[in-house]
């Protein structure tokens, strides 16, 4: 049988009332205001502190970017958070405002860190001065151009729609006539992706049966003319404007092109690295040592002391832009890069070309030096993938016209070239320098 235990007496545990209120009630305030101020923290504080909407900016053109107040936010394919209260919009394309609107963002706060309140802005209408849409052209030209330089755009490697943007933006500016800017841009078809691309929108023409070229009958080369630029004296000849076809056909980049020239003279030589050194004494700003350029003049020890007839290279485009320039301003005549409508009615018109193997040009090519061989001479051209199929004149001014950077067409090869003959294309940045790539000068009378 078991023993009974006397426990001692427990004093009852009474909880003391707040506010005259019976503990039970006391305790469920306390959770409902707990209840309330995690729904304060969660739902309503982080609206209060950060109001504002996530916007999505629609525009009329394509690669938009869209300034908040005068900051850059980004591009208008995106949705971003804008705060509340009053803001001013711009929308630029090619470093050009062409758009501007007032928008008002409201403050919505409750759960705004858990749903997302979001607005679209419709896109505004397009304001632009004629120079403002020049610019905006001018801009998707030369994507155009850019993306051509890749003969092929495997899965793996994004492509732009450059063609569908320049679409969708020549509807958006409305032009009175845009068909040469289409002309000019599907002339840069050099893939198949851009081919694709460019179907969709316009109307891609298959390529004309070439042009015969056959026997041609060019004028005669004209009489020796010198150009006398203080003590510097070039020698030259002289050509009278023609109508011919230019290329061989063997190659889109040397198809039959109706090409056209007016009278001009063509120096005998490619520009001298003597020359250059007198260009160099009057113009430090272009001496090695102020350019910022490691591979501009490698190689080469100038002196204007030291007369040499070798072709100068190791230079660029816009180097020899400003060769050409300077000894304009020395001579009183439009001196210029020839072009290469220019160069090939030359090469045509020689007695005799010997291609050189050497900087030692050799004196048996008649009446010209070293068209061929020696180096690479640039040109004033654009190169232009297609140009010889759709109007090779007619594209190297809309080109100029538009102001696509250039691609500089060479001519001529170099002392290294294998196969190269006067109809050969070569192509360089307008930036870059070569070991083997040169220029000579042309002027008008």
């Amino acid at each position: 049988m078991k023993q009974k235990i006397d426990l001692p007496p427990v004093e009852e545990v009474v909880l003391p009332k707040l506010f005259n209120l019976r503990p039970g009630y006391y305790l469920l305030g306390l959770m409902i205001l707990v209840v309330l101020l995690l729904i304060f923290l969660l739902g309503f504080l982080p609206g209060i502190r950060k109001g504002g909407r996530y916007v999505t900016f629609e525009a009329p053109l394509s690669e938009t970017g869209i300034l908040l107040d005068g900051k850059y936010l980004g591009s208008a394919t995106h949705q971003y958070f804008v705060p509340s209260g009053n803001h001013t919009i711009a929308y630029v394309k090619a470093d050009q405002i062409y758009a501007e609107t007032e928008i008002h963002v409201d403050h919505p706060v409750f759960l705004a860190n858990l749903i997302h309140r979001t607005r679209v802005i419709p896109p505004p209408p397009v304001t632009l001065t004629e120079e403002e849409t020049a610019s905006i052209v001018s801009f998707l030209l030369n994507e155009v151009q850019e993306i051509s330089k890749s003969l092929e755009y495997p899965p793996q490697f994004p492509y732009q729609p450059v063609y569908a943007n320049l679409h969708n933006d020549l509807e958006a500016l409305q032009l009175r006539n845009s068909q040469p800017i289409i002309d000019l841009a599907l002339s840069f078809i050099s893939n198949d992706t851009m081919k694709s691309d460019a179907e969709r929108f316009f109307p891609v023409e298959t390529k004309s049966a070439p042009i015969q070229a056959g026997i041609q009958e060019l004028p005669p080369v004209g009489k020796p003319i010198t150009l006398d630029a203080g003590n510097l004296t070039i020698e030259g000849y002289s050509y009278t404007g023609s109508s011919f076809i230019m290329g061989d056909g063997i190659t889109p980049q040397s198809g039959y092109a109706p090409v056209s020239t007016k009278d001009f003279v063509l120096a005998k030589r490619p520009v001298s690295q003597y020359e250059w050194a007198l260009f160099i004494q009057e113009n430090p700003h272009w001496s090695k040592s102020a350019v910022n350029d490691s591979s501009y003049l490698a190689g080469l020890s100038l002196s204007p002391q030291f007369s040499t007839n070798r072709p100068i290279y190791n230079v660029s485009y816009h180097a020899a832009r400003a060769f050409v320039q300077w000894l304009g301003e020395k001579s009183g005549k439009e001196v210029f890069l020839p072009t290469e409508a220019m160069w090939s009615q030359a090469a045509y018109s020689q007695k005799h070309t010997e291609y050189d193997t050497s900087l030692a040009l050799s004196e048996r090519s008649v009446p010209l030096l070293g068209l061929l061989g020696g180096v690479w001479e640039m040109t004033d051209s654009h190169y232009i993938p297609n140009g010889r199929n759709a109007g090779y004149d007619r594209l190297q001014e809309l080109a100029e016209t538009y102001g696509l950077g250039k691609q500089v067409i060479v001519k001529g090869g170099s002392m290294i070239s294998k196969d190269v003959t006067i109809d050969s294309v070569g192509v360089i940045e307008p930036d870059s320098v070569h070991d083997y790539i040169g220029f000579r000068i042309g002027w008008f009378e």
